[in-house]
């Protein structure tokens, strides 16, 4: 904590507040000249922003400098005009007509509102102003006020609104993991750069989650390591942002299994000019698990700060500290020769945990970030990045592993890790004509560094038998351990990666509905190697060059309504290691296509995404059966399938979220036994999820709400060492009622309202029927 107080003071008396400030003042009116009200005045790229009043006047401060103004209202055209905002002055521009739409006015009052969870803009999926209709590549956007809506109380139940996902698993350690088109993926990106985290996320400080399809590499770089990228694809944590003005909330959370959380989210200007602003969010979470024992303490605090320089200049710099004990999930192993082919006939009684509350590990993690956004010229932007991940864990870390088919051993892996990231990233965008088309282009430079440090001891505490656990059940406790951990072999060692990138990303409107893209990333990675420190031996230190391209086409039959699009992207995954003739590996490649449709039909009202992909790993380890102890570099793997969105607002009020997938995975070449399975952490062939939610508005109910929707999962026929076990398919249900005004927000949330019992792909059962009961207080 006391890190993170003096990192606060220390940026807020590294701002100077004498910005030098002015005032721009419009007028907004409706076609047939009458004042418009709230219409929204925006100075784009900056949190500047004012909405007209009852005269159709806005006033909006900030800094002196020339800007594009954005004015927009549902049902009218964004109109754009270039001003300059003078120093100590005021500025005045002449009225602005609001014109409407193709669509008569009529049609958007019978509509009424914005789709709440159909905003697919991002500025980080392309790293360029690329709008959704105009991009090749598939992604999904979760939005903050679904999430509030579902009322989310941790990372894992995000992932119910993502197409393909399934039920995340959870690490010993609390790490989240997701799948996507039959690949694992993690969450260590946020805000576009590194946010190496080994352990839980909390969703406090969340604004948006996005979910980019399909390997990445080219704008983010490898897997290996530290590395982002999954072949499936990655996800990208959006984080909260100061805005200039003073507001918050205020939200507590009490439910089944011992849940307290308390959560605060505070903005405020920081000067009279509003060219300096702070956000502070913040969460305190204590929960139970519903098996005899088992736990989660937590504080989050995540300070955000914002410095208007200048008109050109802007400073960004957030930072995230996170500190939990807590016992590692329940995860049981079977024993790899199992009687038993179902999850559901394992004799295992699930109330018991086989741990013991003083048998926990803690994790802390500072992340801090700081990026510099600078307007170059009129087409031309520069964004630097500045990441520093830090991430301790001590303690033992718990898993439960099947000897026979009735005891299972109690396994700890303890001692201190710890996991450090630097990253240094350069991006330019260019945004300008080539006779009469429009290119946009971002070249960047990337460095990544990764390191690890630790001194740690792997054993078996002890033998239980789970159909009758007897008296030796409890008395698994840290004195135990401890003993057991003081006749254990450590191991001190400490490893280093780096990589060193430069990229390009080009996107040409050949028409105004025809766009092409094409991309390319080299990449150097260093693995300096694993270093015993005890011996001083270092093993593994390689070094390998990759080259990442990515291509796409896009044709809009009905312009920013119907975008027809295809793409061919690349992803890699550095290999350390030689064959048994001294060859180096080289890294794993998965190369994707991928074709398909987007949809943004009744002003947004109706947003919708399907595709075909087929994606195929290369330089896939193998075993060498002629040669004890080495591998063969040539095995491949298949994951091709289809995947299904939909956000829709048909009515007022009513909004629904709901995807499809299948996928199809298979190992083509790998190991005997193993060719032509399903790779483990493929996730189900078939997932679906859906969210349906319906507000009233007007009357003595306004703002009364109801939500209903949950997940499905088919069957899973192949974990890692059990081929041919089965995992059941599940279909969970989640319902909610909330009553939502301006002051305050009263919600309740049933989450697996059949209280069906299932697991996910690491056969780790999943909470049954469980409530949540949420009160906001709006600042």
């Amino acid at each position: 904590m006391g890190k993170l107080t003096t990192l606060l003071l220390f940026l807020i008396s590294c701002i100077s507040l004498n910005a030098q400030t002015g005032f721009l003042k419009g007028k907004a009116l409706s076609k047939d000249h009458k004042a418009a009200v709230g219409v929204t005045a925006n100075l784009a790229e900056t949190p500047f922003t004012a909405m007209t009043d009852n005269e159709g006047v806005f006033v909006i401060k900030a800094p002196a400098g020339s800007y594009k103004l954005l004015v927009s209202q549902v049902g009218t055209r964004v109109k754009e005009i270039n001003v300059n905002i003078p120093d100590g002055d005021t500025a005045f521009i002449p009225d602005i007509i609001m014109e409407e739409t193709a669509h008569s006015l009529s049609e958007v009052n019978v509509i009424g509102s914005k789709n709440p969870f159909g905003d697919k803009q991002s500025s980080y999926v392309a790293r360029m102003p690329l709008s959704n209709m105009e991009n090749p590549q598939t992604y999904t956007l979760i939005p903050q006020t679904l999430l509030a809506q579902q009322i989310v109380t941790n990372y894992q139940d995000v992932f119910k609104n993502i197409s393909g996902s399934g039920v995340a698993s959870t690490a010993t350690n609390g790490r989240v993991t997701m799948t996507s088109r039959g690949f694992k993926v993690w969450s260590v990106v946020t805000d576009g750069v590194s946010g190496y985290t080994m352990t839980d996320i909390d969703p406090a400080n969340i604004e948006r989650v996005e979910v980019i399809k399909g390997p990445a590499g080219v704008l983010f770089g490898g897997g290996a390591g530290g590395g982002v990228t999954s072949f499936g694809g990655i996800t990208n944590i959006v984080t909260k942002r100061p805005y200039n003005s003073f507001g918050g909330n205020i939200s507590y959370t009490a439910g089944s299994y011992g849940l307290n959380r308390l959560t605060f989210d505070v903005n405020t200007p920081l000067n009279a000019d509003r060219t300096v602003l702070f956000r502070m969010n913040a969460a305190r979470n204590d929960d139970k698990s519903s098996q005899d024992a088992g736990f989660t303490k937590s504080t989050f605090l995540a300070p955000s700060l914002y410095y208007q320089v200048n008109s050109r200049v802007s400073l960004n710099v957030d930072a995230e500290f996170y500190d939990r004990n807590a016992t590692s999930p329940y995860w049981f192993t079977p024993y790899k020769k199992t009687a038993f082919k179902d999850a559901r006939d394992l004799p295992l009684n699930y109330n018991l945990s086989f741990t013991n509350n003083d048998v926990f590990y803690h994790a802390q993690q500072l992340n801090v970030r700081a990026q510099i956004n600078t307007v170059i010229k009129k087409n031309w932007r520069s964004q630097t990045s500045f990441v520093r991940t830090t991430n301790d864990i001590s303690g033992p870390q718990q898993s439960l592993v099947g000897i026979t088919d009735s005891t299972l051993t109690r396994q700890i892996n303890a001692g201190p890790l710890n996991y450090n990231t630097l990253q240094i990233q350069q991006n330019f965008t260019g945004d300008w004509h080539i006779g009469s088309m429009r290119n946009r282009l971002v070249l960047g430079l990337d460095y990544f560094d990764y390191a690890t440090n630790s001194n740690a001891a792997t054993i078996t505490v002890d033998t239980v038998n789970f159909l009758n656990p007897g008296s030796n059940y409890g008395n698994f406790n840290m004195a135990l351990v401890n003993q057991k951990l003081a006749t254990a072999t450590y191991k001190m060692s400490n490893a280093s990666q780096k990589s060193y990138s430069a990229y390009f990303s080009d996107v040409l409107n050949i028409t105004e509905r025809l766009d092409v893209m094409a991309a390319l990333r080299v990449d150097r990675f260093q693995d300096e190697g694993t270093k015993n420190v005890t011996t001083g031996a270092v093993d593994g230190k390689y070094g390998q060059t990759a080259l990442s391209p990515k291509f796409g086409l896009v044709y809009q039959p009905l312009l920013n309504k119907i975008s027809l699009f295809a793409n061919y992207m690349n992803g890699f995954n550095n290999v350390g290691g030689v064959d048994y003739e001294g060859k180096t590996f080289k890294p794993e490649s998965g190369n994707q296509w991928e074709s398909g449709a987007k949809f943004n039909l009744i002003h947004g009202l109706l947003v919708s995404t399907i595709s075909y992909y087929h994606i195929k790993v290369y330089n896939v380890l193998r075993t060498d059966l002629e040669h004890n102890g080495y591998h063969i570099q040539d095995g491949t793997q298949l994951s091709r399938g289809v995947e299904f969105e939909l956000n829709a607002n048909p009515l007022r009020g009513w909004n629904l979220l709901a995807g499809y997938a299948y996928n199809h995975s298979e190992y083509l070449k790998a190991d005997e036994g193993l060719t032509g399975t399903r790779p483990d952490g493929s996730g189900p062939v078939h997932t679906a999820n859906l969210w349906t939610s319906y507000t009233i508005h007007g009357g003595i109910t306004d703002g009364l709400g109801f939500g209903f929707g949950g997940v499905y999962g088919s069957d899973l026929e192949n974990l890692k060492h059990l081929t041919g076990f089965k995992v059941p398919s599940y279909t969970i249900v989640d319902a909610t009622i909330f009553y939502d005004r301006p002051v305050y927000r009263i919600g309740i949330k049933v989450n697996n309202l059949g209280n069906q019992q299932y697991w996910n792909n690491r056969l780790q059962l999943q909470p049954m029927r469980n409530v949540a009961v949420n009160l906001t207080l709006h600042i």
